[in-house]
């Protein structure tokens, strides 16, 4: 969908840098780890209210989540195993909202409203993906990035609402347009 579609777009876009990194020993698989270990790091650092430092954290993850990828494609060294760690450990950030309101910073019903609404757009995107239903290339399913605003600017409560309503119009366009551009298809 919308990612896949920038994936293409930027595929040759650092690739020299990208051997290069790869050729000193980082596999996609160990990217996916290290983005795996910052995203429990900000878990740590959520409960513990440190929020600011947590979205920090928040950030090498989501640098070591785009690099993984990257290394895979530019090395075609994509597997099952790795798409299983990837997609794994971009839920664990999508449960990191959990943390933040067991921190007392956002009510537990808002951190499960963008939880279930991140997880839901997540399930139709890598559905979608995998079923090689036709989309919308250029409309996302979901935001989660937005966490990052939260916490570094400290408006968690005002980004975590933003969130709830524009995953849930990304989600329902999405749906809709899944169902009106494969009408035709037969499962």
């Amino acid at each position: 969908m919308f990612l896949n579609e920038i994936k293409k777009r930027t595929n040759n876009i650092f690739k020299n840098q990208i051997v290069w990194i790869y050729r000193l020993g980082l596999t996609p698989n160990t990217a996916t780890l290290i983005s795996f270990i910052f995203t429990l790091i900000a878990i740590f650092l959520f409960l513990k209210s440190q929020l600011l430092y947590g979205g920090l954290a928040l950030i090498v993850s989501y640098f070591f989540d785009i690099l993984d990828g990257r290394i895979a494609r530019t090395m075609k060294k994509e597997s099952n195993l790795g798409y299983f760690m990837d997609k794994s450990s971009d839920l664990f950030r999508i449960i990191c909202w959990i943390f933040i309101a067991m921190s007392g910073n956002v009510p537990y019903s808002l951190a499960l409203g963008v939880v279930f609404t991140n997880a839901f757009g997540f399930f139709i995107g890598t559905s979608s993906e995998k079923l090689n239903f036709r989309t919308i290339k250029w409309l996302p399913c979901w935001i989660d990035p937005f966490i990052l605003l939260a916490v570094i600017s400290g408006y968690v409560v005002f980004f975590a609402k933003l969130m709830i309503v524009t995953n849930s119009f990304l989600i329902l366009t999405n749906v809709f347009s899944i169902i009106f551009l494969n009408k035709n298809q037969r499962a």
